[in-house]
């Protein structure tokens, strides 16, 4: 609707896109054909008058197919298109946006993004009254009284909150372990951050709006699990404990399925998953419990976060970076001599983070005899693998479809012609000569199709691909 309002303007204040066709202004003055063959008439050159101008229209896209096809009709030729004068530029917040939420879907993680959605607008509902924000600051504060430190949902939950204190506590020497850190934990409680805040919430329509909020949550992520488990047996919403770790079934998979067809049949397999919990419950608050206490659902949601944390603070970097001109140059420049590849290392690198892979459910490190009694067989090695498998093909689908993304940037134009604005006049030099190079092949095989298929230019791309 944006778009469509913006070309309503043109009409109505400056003629349209009419005045991006700038036919009769190179015909006039002799340079259509140079402008069309880049082959200018040999001897003298077209006089450019100072007063020529030509009109260039300037477009930022998705890389969706409706907006693609729209912005080439506009710029193809007059038998094809508009015959507008421009060129077509991706939006990079859209582009970086989409390439996330579809890795994940092809991973295998959108039922872990509704399930982590649930958890963290649980504080908002119902109907965005909060009223379940004060019931589960009011479940933190009677905590420390009701339950005693070695009782079985304490016990359960306990590893998890053990791998956060390892990873995030300010405390590395004399901290206190075994029943009497659990007690320092159901103490504290109430004063952690997580429980004073609701948060951020989680929006679709925002970008990456998922690691946002998980961000500041991820440190006490199994305190909110501890509190919405509490609060539901203690309304009665759930009978028992055993309701709470029979396991949510939106948990992550082993990436031994085949992945599904579209973003869209994931997230609506995974939005299934979702109400049928919530229906099985009968209550937001229960589902969200279970969701929490599911272990699957806590490892997925911080290996989610770990694998696209890079991707984050490359939007974060994006939005201060594009703001003026002078930034923008810098940042073109930047990315079309490949420094958008940093992003993509990093997210390599989180696979050898061998600190904070353990609050993932991932054991970095084993005694020997601890190795000595595992069976290659039994569960444990076949949970780890799955953990290990689950989050290699997060990162590998990240990194395939986003270095497909910010390839353009570097390989193709017009993102690659950033480089003649460079302040190196060696990578000028380089660019320069890569262009006419790419401009006489790109010629030179349009005349060897003219020569040999006359107007029938499909028939040469049959040729050539059969060859």
């Amino acid at each position: 609707m944006l778009r469509l309002d913006r070309y309503v303007h043109l009409y109505h204040k400056n003629g349209g896109l009419e005045q991006f066709q700038n036919r009769d202004k190179l015909t006039a003055f002799d340079l259509l054909q140079g402008a069309l063959t880049g082959k200018f008439p040999v001897g003298d050159k077209p006089e450019i008058p100072d007063s020529l101008r030509i009109e260039c229209f300037v477009q930022c896209t998705d890389q969706e197919q409706s907006q693609i096809t729209g912005g080439e009709f506009m710029l193809s030729p007059p038998e094809e298109g508009l015959d507008v004068c421009g060129v077509r530029f991706i939006d990079d917040f859209h582009r970086l946006h989409n390439d996330v939420v579809m890795a994940c879907a092809k991973s295998g993680f959108a039922p872990i993004i509704k399930a982590g959605t649930l958890i963290c607008n649980i504080a908002y509902g119902p109907w965005q009254s909060s009223a379940y924000y004060h019931k589960i600051c009011a479940e933190a504060d009677h905590l420390p009284k009701q339950l005693s430190p070695n009782c079985r949902l304490v016990l359960k939950l306990w590893p998890s909150r053990e791998a956060e204190l390892d990873r995030w506590s300010s405390v590395t020497s004399g901290r206190a372990t075994g029943e009497a850190a659990r007690v320092e934990w159901l103490e504290t409680l109430p004063e952690q951050q997580v429980m004073g805040l609701r948060g951020l919430k989680v929006s679709p329509s925002k970008w990456l709006s998922f690691q946002k909020a998980f961000k500041p949550l991820n440190k006490n992520l199994s305190s909110r699990s501890l509190t919405l488990a509490a609060l539901c047996i203690a309304e009665n919403w759930i009978q028992t404990d055993e309701d709470l770790f029979g396991g949510s079934r939106c948990g992550i998979i082993a990436g031994d399925k085949p992945e599904l067809k579209s973003k869209r049949q994931a997230f609506m397999s995974a939005n299934q998953k979702l109400e049928h919990l919530k229906a099985r419950m009968a209550n937001n608050v229960a589902a969200a419990a279970k969701a929490a206490c599911d272990i699957d659902v806590l490892n997925g949601i911080r290996i989610l976060c770990m694998v696209t944390d890079p991707c984050l603070r490359e939007l974060d970097d994006l939005t201060k970076k594009l703001t003026s001109p002078e930034l923008c140059l810098k940042h073109h420049q930047n990315w079309a001599q490949h420094g958008w590849m940093q992003t993509l290392k990093d997210v390599a690198v989180c696979l050898t983070k061998a600190r904070e892979l353990p609050t993932c459910g991932i054991i970095c490190e084993f005694q020997t005899e601890e190795l000595a009694l595992l069976d290659a067989a039994g569960p444990e090695i076949a949970y780890q693998n799955a953990l290990c498998k689950s989050m290699g093909i997060l990162a590998d689908t990240v990194i395939s479809i986003r270095a497909g993304s910010l390839a353009e940037r570097s390989f193709y134009y017009p993102g690659r012609l950033a480089n003649l604005t460079s302040p190196d006049p060696t990578i000028v030099n380089s660019t320069l000569a890569e262009f006419r190079l790419d401009v006489e092949a790109y010629w030179a095989a349009k005349e060897c199709c003219h020569s040999n298929f006359g107007d029938k230019p499909e028939a040469c791309a049959i040729t050539s691909f059969g060859s």
